[in-house]
């Protein structure tokens, strides 16, 4: 029984041996293959944030970058007075668009500024005119009436000198009708 006894312990301490230099042999095998998938998935994984990254930038360059460069463009175009500028991205239906829409109420108010601003002086223009052509009627209608009021003057001292004449003309008929009623009396007694 001893005999059988030291049979199964040497077996079973074989079989524990070589499971112990298995397991070993497995779990060095395992480690190996982790570490390996490690570093393969630390690769993976730069090699994604990487590739992310460049189209994140050539995203973000085109679609964003881009755009507002060309709406600082824009503006910097209209603030130079600058008013036949097509804004661009208006269309857009976000905070750019957003941003190109507010340009084009900027420059709608400008034209409608400079609209104004023409009828001003449209308007200036015609009451200098206006003003110019009624001072002219003014001139006008003064040496008109200072013609007029000559020729009056004029007349009325004609007519003064021809009052005397007549009245230089009644008296001498006067005289002349009193003498010859004196000689009628005269005669006639």
């Amino acid at each position: 029984n001893a005999a059988i006894q030291n049979d199964l312990d040497f077996a079973v301490a074989t079989l524990v041996n070589e499971a112990d230099v298995s397991t070993q042999s497995s779990a060095d095998a395992l480690i190996d293959d982790l570490t390996f998938s490690g570093r393969l998935l630390l690769a993976v994984a730069v090699a994604g944030v990487l590739s992310a990254g460049g189209l994140g930038f050539f995203y973000v360059r085109r679609k964003l970058v881009n755009r507002l460069i060309a709406i600082g463009a824009a503006m910097r175009q209209l603030a130079s007075g600058d008013i036949a500028i097509a804004v661009p991205s208006s269309q857009a239906q976000d905070e750019i668009g957003d941003m190109a829409r507010s340009l084009q109420v900027f420059r709608a108010s400008e034209i409608e500024r400079r609209g104004l601003s023409e009828r001003e002086r449209l308007e200036q223009g015609l009451q200098r005119e206006r003003g110019s052509h009624i001072e002219q009627i003014i001139a006008d209608f003064r040496a008109t009436v200072t013609n007029v009021i000559g020729s009056v003057t004029d007349n009325v001292s004609l007519m003064e000198a021809t009052a005397r004449n007549l009245s230089g003309i009644a008296r001498d008929a006067d005289s002349q009708a009193r003498e010859v009623l004196l000689s009628s009396e005269a005669t006639s007694t």
